[in-house]
């Protein structure tokens, strides 16, 4: 009272805006590292890149580092016989599973911890079914050749008749059937609208393969429902069985020379 500031007593105090406490964000687990797999196929003989196995096989792998599963594919460029995530890692095959005259490849990748099939690493390796070889046939010896003696000319004797051409449903077709026979076959059932060669789900001309395997239980679930109750019907392929067949009278049907034709309704 009755005094100026400079009369006065003073006190100071400093302040300023608090800083937010930073929010830690979240990080994603590290992705593990692994090796390619080592892939090997046995039995088998290797040449020039491709392993050739003349009896039931095993395909096997493994790969170093974090491996969370692999993934496997097995295809013949047509058919995916193998493609998905498996746990194992081997896998037994029959040779009966295998066409004549095709090269498979199996792809094993190995799929890290915390990763996906694209953070992996891959090998892979071709196998086929092997050729067997043919055996030279012995050359008999030459035998000194003995002076004939003057014999009264013999009436030469009636030559059969050769023998008619086999007909193509005289014999069940199997995978190692003759290749022009079962793509003879594919042609007419493609007419029929039973399969296509184009497209997904398309079958390998010439092979006994998935997609011409269930073009066949197909016709013959549709025939043995439509004309079963007139007649016999017909004995239904496996597509499951390590060495399929079709039966003689499904062939028998699909051969026919009447000009029936079974289209697919």
């Amino acid at each position: 009272m009755n005094g100026t500031v400079e009369d006065g007593q003073s006190t100071s105090l400093y302040f300023a805006r608090a800083i937010p406490e930073a929010t830690e964000v979240p990080t994603e687990p590290p992705i593990g590292e692994v090796s390619a797999p080592v892939v090997s196929i046995e039995p088998a003989s290797e040449q020039d890149g491709v392993y050739y196995i003349d009896s039931d096989f095993t395909i096997s792998w493994y790969a170093d580092g974090e491996v969370a599963n692999y993934f496997l594919r097995i295809t013949d460029g047509n058919t995916n016989y193998a493609n998905g995530e498996v746990d194992y890692t081997s896998v037994d095959l029959p040779l009966g599973n295998l066409a004549e005259g095709v090269t498979y490849e199996v792809i094993v990748t190995a799929i890290p911890v915390n990763g996906t099939v694209e953070d992996g690493q891959s090998t892979s390796l071709y196998f086929a079914k092997a050729i067997p070889e043919a055996t030279p046939e012995a050359t008999p010896e030459a035998t000194p050749e003995a002076t004939p003696e003057a014999t009264p000319e013999a009436t030469p004797e009636p030559t059969e008749a050769p023998p008619a051409a086999q007909n193509p449903w005289d014999a069940p077709i199997k995978r190692n059937s003759d290749p022009a026979l079962i793509e003879q076959m594919q042609s007419i059932l493609s007419d029929w609208g039973w399969l296509t060669f184009d497209g997904d789900g398309a079958a390998a001309r010439g092979q006994l393969d998935g997609a011409t395997l269930n073009a066949v239980l197909a016709f013959q679930t549709y025939v043995n429902e439509q004309y079963a109750p007139e007649g016999t019907p017909l004995t239904m392929v496996d597509p499951a069985a390590s060495d399929p067949e079709i039966g003689t009278d499904t062939l028998k049907l699909i051969f026919n020379t009447d000009g029936v034709a079974i289209y697919k309704q």
